[in-house]
């Protein structure tokens, strides 16, 4: 083994150790606790990739993220169910990702215009500039932080396009996501209180102004769900701003710890480097998708069984 599990073997995905290095701990649950029951949690935890995909495509709203899809230790240990959960209140609509069928893929295509493959082939230049703008500012330096001073800056000013929000709010938007996405060192979990309530303050002045201009769609991402209807009527500006939340975050804090860790893997790791900068146009592409496979910084998500299945 290469951790010193306890014995018999638990695991609890907010403890120190398993914070400080997973990766072991996921071996350990794929070879021999491939479905584990967390009692403290009264959770079950899939670790193997085919099993996960089973669980996700299970219809009928069977599984759902009704109680976040990244809960707090205290809502996991507090929040226990002998039947089927309630149903969530529609009025204010809640977050996208909390929701099931059909709301959640209405809401997913009220806002996903700008990301679709076409939309963002159309702003590679634009993304390519802010790069090299910055690495520009940034290499003279001679050492520079990847995640903050050169990802995130690029990512947050994307963000701020997608929002329609003046690319001088970067620093603001990327300062913002980072102190409210934080894991609590001691505990594990976010504090999701305020996520939402941070960010939809830091959001729904950009909403106020699409829906003073008309929402006329210049602006698709929140254009989209100013013109969404839920039960026929209009979402509030802060019911907007709290659908953009999902887009906001990720689009914001995942895209340079991504690219942190790829870098830093392809630095432990030469002869790849090197296999990568022998063809960089026909390699780069996949460098990035594999960034993604292996360096996503989100460890697991969480569902509710919302009835009983097999």
């Amino acid at each position: 083994m290469n951790a010193p599990f306890p014995q018999p073997f638990s695991y609890d995905p907010f403890a120190k150790k398993v914070m400080a290095n997973p990766l072991p701990w996921y071996k350990e649950l794929r070879a021999n606790h491939p479905v584990y029951y967390a009692a403290k949690y009264d959770t079950f935890v899939f670790s193997r990739f085919e099993d996960v995909i089973e669980v996700l495509s299970q219809g009928d709203n069977t599984f759902v993220a009704s109680e976040q899809t990244l809960p707090s230790p205290a809502l996991l240990a507090s929040v226990h169910h002998d039947a089927a959960p309630p149903p969530l209140a529609m009025d204010p609509l809640p977050r996208s990702s909390n929701l099931g069928s059909p709301w959640y893929e209405q809401i997913r295509q009220a806002q996903i215009k700008p990301l679709r493959p076409r939309s963002v082939a159309s702003i590679e230049d634009m993304v390519r500039d802010l790069a090299r703008e910055r690495l520009d500012l940034l290499l003279p330096q001679g050492e520079f932080d990847l995640t903050q001073e050169y990802g995130g800056i690029v990512a947050a000013t994307i963000t701020c396009h997608f929002f329609g929000m003046p690319a001088s709010q970067a620093v603001q938007v990327r300062d913002a996501v980072n102190a409210v996405t934080v894991s609590d060192p001691e505990s594990g979990g976010v504090d999701l209180t305020r996520l939402v309530e941070d960010l939809v303050a830091l959001i729904q002045p950009a909403v106020e102004r699409r829906r003073a201009a008309g929402a006329d769609g210049s602006v698709p991402l929140l254009d989209g769900l100013i013109n969404y209807r839920v039960d026929g009527r209009p979402l509030t500006d802060r019911e907007v701003a709290m659908q953009g939340i999902c887009v906001f975050v990720g689009g914001t804090e995942t895209v340079p710890k991504i690219t942190a860790h790829g870098l830093m893997e392809l630095a432990d790791h030469p002869d790849q480097l090197a296999a990568v900068r022998a063809d960089l146009t026909a390699n780069v592409k996949i460098a990035g998708e594999e960034m993604i496979r292996y360096c996503a910084p989100a460890q697991w998500f969480a569902r509710t069984a919302h009835k009983d299945t097999v």
